[in-house]
């Protein structure tokens, strides 16, 4: 039987005139009802019912992505979250490393300045 599936899902057995389908939002025709059904009836299959509105809201997200900003059933805490994903981020990784670069050099740094003073007063006093 498995080996019978595994031969549906050879390169050979997708037609070409299907290939868009497999790149296609299989939820994009799902009418919101029998979605939030769907993902009930999943919930309760696998007991997750203290997370229903989360699952929800996650299936009203990957049913239309684009429109996220739109949706009023996602309010607060998850449209934020989803925002902070979206948004680009304050600093650059190259600014971010240059930091992490001289905070993890400042000890070096630090000796090396202090050596470059001392290095005259310390050869006069110890008569190198």
């Amino acid at each position: 039987m498995l080996s019978e599936g595994l031969a549906a899902l050879r390169p050979t057995s997708i037609q070409p005139s299907k290939l868009s389908a497999v790149f296609e939002n299989p939820l994009q025709d799902v009418p919101r009802e029998q979605l939030m059904s769907d993902v009930e009836n999943f919930c309760k299959e696998f007991g997750l019912l203290d997370h229903l509105d989360v699952f929800q809201k996650g299936a009203l997200v990957a049913q239309n992505p684009t429109s996220v900003q739109d949706m009023n059933d996602l309010l607060g805490e998850a449209l934020y979250l989803k925002q902070l994903n979206v948004t680009p981020k304050r600093f650059s990784p190259n600014i971010v490393d240059n930091l992490t670069g001289l905070i993890v050099g400042t000890p070096y740094l630090s000796c090396a300045i202090l050596g470059c003073w001392l290095t005259e007063p310390l050869n006069g006093a110890f008569a190198r």
